[in-house]
């Protein structure tokens, strides 16, 4: 605190200078620091407002925007600028992938979720950027929808047509079972199952029959190597787990084929193959040795989307663990049986013992979709990714 504190002071005295220049670059610059520091101070918003509208009257200026928001991405407030000039400019998808990532920025931190949480001076840009946004949402989910009807024919895709509906904003989003919250992306009206029964994946005792050899490679792999990477090496996703470590031995991830991995467990990967895996690409699935270690405790969350689900096969399993749905159910793996789950419910485990918990974990598609389904959700999730990445980058380049 103290640290964050003095740099705090430090960007103060740097922007006291700046004004006193004036340099009206360098000030939202340092200003833009300032609210990645402290975002809830509303002086600073007042200032960083006060310099852009002084500062923006030149197509040169745009420019110098352009590259601090590449050098700041989460400066929401002047990306709200840059997309504005872009839009003025006739550069009408880079202004909605700007819209679209200053919307999502400020609201992610609890900004422009209405007028109390928006600057006055910003109220009329950010109701500005809400509608380009909603209105480019619902243009690209009906041409997306045409495509999709096009492809497979209406009648067999309904449930998937409705999720594009839902994702864009053309309809409310309705949920089967208002415990199931997808944090991403939503698939109505199919039957409702936190743990899937066996009866509708019958590749379960073919899957299950090949545990004793997929245990040998994994014994294999356990006396080469000791350490593993966490299973959560992205960003913020260590605050997941807490009283041991979530590690992972990976076969896909984000849909990515570890081939080394692959190549050292032929008949995991064999075994694999003939799994009805959720394949989109730079997406999923994703396939792994999950190893949770003695005393771990991988705490309450929800999965992205439930046109998947999460088959474990049990392949060490001590006493004293358990997956946990809240309200709902607690499952215990056993070695060599297989279950999947639908992870958009809540959901918990823990390792209760003093020995390391060990279960092949791979996304499958939902049961319950069609195969016709599975292929337009897979174009579906596809053009999602590329759209998010445009937002992503487009404005950087």
């Amino acid at each position: 605190m103290q640290k964050n504190n003095q740099e705090i002071a430090l960007l103060e005295h740097q922007l006291k200078m700046a004004a006193e220049q004036p340099d009206l670059y360098r000030a939202i610059e340092v200003l833009e620091q300032l609210l990645a520091k402290a975002p809830q101070r509303a002086v600073y918003h007042q200032q960083l407002g006060q310099v852009l509208q002084r500062f923006c009257d030149s197509e040169a200026k745009h420019a110098q925007l352009q590259t601090l928001v590449a050098q700041y991405p989460n400066a929401f407030t002047t990306r709200l600028v840059v997309a504005r000039f872009d839009e003025m400019k006739g550069n009408i998808q880079s202004a909605v992938h700007n819209y679209i990532r200053a919307i999502n920025g400020a609201q992610s931190l609890g900004f422009w979720l209405n007028d109390a949480s928006t600057a006055p001076w910003c109220r009329p840009f950010v109701q500005h950027a809400l509608t380009v946004a909603h209105r480019e949402r619902l243009a690209m989910g009906q041409r997306w929808q045409e495509q999709l009807k096009q492809k497979y024919g209406a009648s067999a895709i309904q449930r998937v047509l409705k999720s594009v509906q839902m994702y864009t904003g053309e309809t409310a989003v309705e949920h089967t079972d208002d415990r199931q919250l997808p944090k991403y992306f939503y698939v109505p009206d199919l039957p409702v199952a936190p743990q899937f029964p066996r009866e509708s994946m019958p590749f379960l005792e073919e899957y299950e029959a090949a545990s004793a050899g997929i245990q040998e490679e994994l014994a294999q792999v356990l006396s080469v190597a000791q350490e593993f990477p966490r299973f959560q090496h992205e960003e913020g996703e260590d605050m997941l787990t807490e009283g041991g470590d979530w590690d992972a031995y990976f076969f896909y991830r984000h849909g990515e084929r570890f081939e080394d991995h692959l190549t050292t467990c032929p008949y995991t990967a064999s075994a694999l193959e003939r799994l009805p895996l959720c394949r989109i690409p730079k997406h999923s699935p994703e396939v792994c040795f999950s190893i949770l270690r003695p005393g771990a405790h991988i705490l309450p969350h929800r999965g992205v989307t439930n046109l998947r689900s999460v088959l474990h096969l049990g392949l060490s399993i001590p006493t004293g663990c358990a997956l946990n749905l809240p309200n709902i159910m607690e499952i215990t793996w056993q070695d060599n049986r297989a279950f999947a789950f639908d992870d958009t419910y809540l959901h918990e485990a823990w390792n209760r013992s003093d020995s390391t918990r060990i279960v092949l974990l791979a996304d499958i598609w939902n049961p319950y979709l069609s195969d016709v389904e599975r292929a337009a959700l897979t174009d579906v999730m596809s053009e999602l990714g590329d759209f998010n990445r445009a937002v992503a980058t487009l404005s950087e380049s």
